[in-house]
């Protein structure tokens, strides 16, 4: 196990949305892996390490009961996860103490294992964020942090690292979207808890920083609302989770225009809630997470480009159509944080809702798409507050072409707009509750089963073919 001063930073600094720098965090004291942390330290482990390595796809029975008593004042919000690896994890953990210390735990087959013990670290901005490296790749391991005292302790977090390159196998995912306070505290979320689920997509909107009677600015308040909110805590502790942002996180339709000014400081408390990957820019949220041959992930931002004509940066729109000419994985899944499904005829005043917005970029990325013979994708969505399984395709195709799902809302008000949208050859499931969906991506079959699953449980099942 490899982790060092370099590989977890303590407070990881966020990136400015028109800015390429990155600066720095103080960085941790550097202990060996299983290495004890100064006293007072928590117990040490008791489970031995495995003889044998568990058959591939294993995952433990139990969730790992580690040492120590669960402080849910202090871990108010549990510990996040984030753009698993290989061989890595981004680990956040948001508590008011001087230090903390996390331990990462290894699921065998006889229990758990620790492998990792990192010691005195030092929040900023109430945040301990780092990347924990040198994990093994599709395999279960999960975490916990520590209070000074070694004693008082976080729920444990489990996730499980990604696919390598050349591996395959069926790989499981949900997603949400819009999780306002109408119907917090989102039990949609905690129906996903015990799926054990490979990771979870966050499709922006996930606070509401426009909401409520706090000042403008108090971003890090809203995130620490939303991350101790039950349905959050409850997914944050079973998987991993990837994320983009629309609006809320800023402003309600913010502009560079109108917000500018907001945009670096919200971006800082969005990065600090859910731990996140740069782009390949080194400073974008737009970024790409592959999951071996079976499954890449292209996390768009929809929101902080959109300049003029432009929908996406003419960057970000060249990065996703090579993106997806290239990839060999089986399915593409794109995190779309609003639809580039046609909606024009399906209800008045959606002309302007996303991609729709935007038609000359929407062209030339389906035109791309459709020149380069790409297959298997999938776009997955949220923003609109209503729910369906639609068809994807360019202007006079709306019959054809690829699947976009929109997700959610999780606990934002329905769009009673879509009451008068149809169940037909574009649309051909609309769900008006509040709800998660589960995706089982099957590789060899070609099939993803979509279930929408609301809060009282499952509302629909569809299997795609792509």
């Amino acid at each position: 196990m490899n982790v060092s001063r370099r590989s977890f930073v303590s407070g990881l600094g966020a990136v400015g949305v028109a800015s390429a720098c990155r600066p720095s965090g103080p960085s941790m004291a550097t202990p060996t892996p299983t290495t004890p942390s100064p006293t007072p330290s928590p117990p040490a482990p008791t489970t031995p390490a495995p003889t044998t390595p568990p058959a591939a796809g294993f995952e433990p029975t139990n969730p790992w009961d580690a040492p120590g008593t669960v402080d849910d004042t202090t871990f108010a919000c549990g510990v996040q996860i984030g753009d698993v690896l290989p061989d890595a994890a981004l680990v956040s953990v948001r508590a008011g103490e001087p230090t903390l210390t996390v331990v990462v735990a290894e699921g065998i087959d006889d229990g758990w294992v620790e492998v990792v013990r990192l010691a005195d670290l030092v929040p900023v901005r109430g945040v301990v964020q780092g990347d924990v490296t040198g994990l093994k790749p599709d395999t279960t391991y999960s975490v916990v942090a520590y209070a000074p005292d070694g004693q008082r302790r976080s729920l444990s977090a489990r996730f499980r690292t990604a696919l390598g390159a050349g591996a395959s196998r069926v790989i499981r995912f949900g997603a949400t979207s819009c999780l306002g306070s109408p119907n917090a505290p989102w039990p949609s979320l905690s129906r996903m808890a015990p799926l054990k689920l490979d990771f979870f997509l966050l499709l922006g909107d996930t606070i509401y920083a426009d909401e409520g009677l706090r000042p403008a600015g108090r971003w890090p308040e809203h995130w620490t609302d939303a991350l101790s909110t039950a349905g959050l805590r409850d997914l944050t502790a079973s998987t991993s989770v990837v994320a983009t942002w629309d609006d809320h996180e800023v402003n309600n339709n913010w502009n560079w225009q109108d917000d500018g000014d907001l945009a670096p400081a919200a971006l800082e408390a969005y990065r600090d809630g859910l731990p996140q990957r740069r782009g390949p820019d080194g400073a974008s949220v737009w970024r790409s997470l592959s999951w071996g041959d079976a499954v890449e992930l292209f996390v768009l931002d929809c929101r902080s480009e959109r300049q003029g004509a432009d929908y996406l940066s003419p960057a970000q729109l060249a990065w996703l159509q090579d993106g997806l000419s290239t990839s060999t994985a089986r399915f593409k899944v794109v995190l779309n944080s609003v639809p580039i499904t046609d909606l024009v005829d399906a209800y008045p005043g959606s002309d302007d809702v996303g991609w729709n917005g935007y038609p000359a970029q929407r062209e030339a990325l389906l035109a791309r798409l459709d020149r380069d013979g790409v297959t298997g994708v999938l776009w997955v969505t949220g923003d609109v507050h209503w729910g369906t399984i639609a068809r994807v395709g360019r202007p006079g195709t709306r019959d054809a072409g690829q699947w976009e799902v929109f997700c959610g809302p999780a606990g934002s008000t329905i769009n009673l707009l879509a009451l008068g949208v149809q169940e037909d050859a574009q649309f051909d499931a609309v769900f008006l509750q509040w709800n998660c969906v589960t995706f089982e991506a099957d590789p060899d079959a070609g099939t993803i089963v979509v279930r929408v699953v609301g809060d009282a449980g499952t509302l629909l099942t569809r299997t795609l073919e792509l």
